[in-house]
């Protein structure tokens, strides 16, 4: 038998599964992160207006002036985030018993391939969503 040493399929294969599985776990720590992002805690003026020096040229950004943003953000109570969380995991976890017979089924090529095109079209339509279920 003749050893061949190198990169072979074996090796593409734990590449690949190994890219996939990071996209994945980046996708699920995602939600938690932007949680925090666009969701916004109401500003005070005071807040806004620390640190004045006493020159005769400044002015305080008040909410008025700094209220426009690229990013949106949302007055969510806590209850409704974890609501939000705790929906995402309980799919995330329900999930993963019908998966499991769709690969023993099919393989694990065609599942890995639904999850992250779907995880990832949901990550790209994710800022506009609250637009239209905002609770």
């Amino acid at each position: 038998a003749v050893m061949r040493f190198g990169f072979g399929t074996r090796h593409t294969q734990a590449l690949v599964l190994f890219i996939c599985l990071t996209v994945a776990y980046t996708m699920r720590a995602q939600l938690s992160v932007s949680m925090v992002a666009i969701t916004g805690h109401a500003v005070t003026e005071s807040e806004l207006c620390s640190n004045v020096s006493t020159s005769e040229n400044t002015s305080c950004v008040t909410e008025e002036i700094s209220a426009w943003s690229v990013y949106r953000t949302y007055n969510w109570n806590k209850s409704t985030q974890e609501m939000i969380l705790f929906a995402f995991f309980v799919g995330y976890t329900t999930m993963m018993i019908p998966m499991g017979i769709i690969a023993q089924k099919f393989g694990g090529k065609f599942p890995i391939s639904v999850a992250l095109f779907v995880n990832g079209v949901v990550s790209i339509i994710s800022p506009w969503i609250p637009l239209f279920v905002s609770p």
